[in-house]
């Protein structure tokens, strides 16, 4: 059986369930609850969600499905947060693989990536996790900044990663890498397209921006509008 999983409103809905009859399907009511990071799905419950909102065994549907199709918006270059929400609900099929490293203390290492050219300005969001570990007695070991995220996604495409525009990201990629291999701690890093002029960078977002609000059906002083 194919399982369809989307976030549609019920009228968007209704256009396409001709294509899809004969699929399971699961939408949204609502009602669903993150994923709270408690294990329970693996040390209580194994492969059930301790959750009781409907959404409990997500990981045994999408198990048995012979195919899984997702319809999601676009929202902030990724899923939207119900679809986030139903591949968070599934961890309990992944097996946790738990290993006690060197008495078994909690390290974290964040990995961050953004659209914007300066990678520096995720400097806030690393404070936050290294105050959240110390309040949660975690061990706060290092965190990598990606800047441009969307061109080097590009750019891998076409080039070796460890090449041109993307050495940076590559040599902060392999050092939090062995940082991790090691349970070592490492200093924040934080990257940039190497020798990707800043104005070019900007040109090509500029460009793109107006190409997608067109799509859209969009016009420049719309997005300056105020509601």
């Amino acid at each position: 059986m194919k399982l369809v999983i989307h976030d549609l409103s019920p009228e968007e809905w209704e256009k396409y369930k001709d294509e899809y009859a004969g699929c399971g399907t699961v939408s949204d009511n609502g009602g669903i609850r993150p994923c709270s990071g408690c294990f329970c799905c693996w040390n209580k419950t194994p492969g059930k969600c301790v959750i009781r909102d409907g959404y409990e065994n997500m990981g045994e549907l999408i198990r048995r499905a012979d195919e899984v199709i997702i319809i999601s918006r676009y929202s902030f270059g990724c899923v939207s947060g119900f679809i986030k929400n139903i591949f968070d609900r599934c961890l309990g099929y992944v097996l946790p693989q738990f290993e006690v490293v060197r008495g078994g203390a909690k390290r974290v290492y964040v990995l961050a990536n953004m659209g914007l050219y300066e990678s520096r300005q995720l400097v806030n969001l690393f404070a936050q996790a290294r105050q959240w570990s110390k309040k949660m007695g975690f061990d706060y070991c290092g965190s990598l900044g990606v800047s441009a995220g969307e061109l080097i996604g590009g750019l891998m495409d076409i080039m070796p990663f460890d090449s041109l525009f993307m050495k940076k990201t590559a040599q902060g990629m392999d050092a939090l890498s062995k940082a991790i291999d090691a349970c070592a701690r490492t200093d924040d890093i934080y990257t940039e397209p190497h020798r990707f002029p800043r104005s070019v960078y900007i040109l090509i977002a500029n460009t793109n921006w107006n190409r997608t609000a067109k799509q859209n059906g969009l016009r420049p002083k719309d997005l300056y509008r105020q509601l």
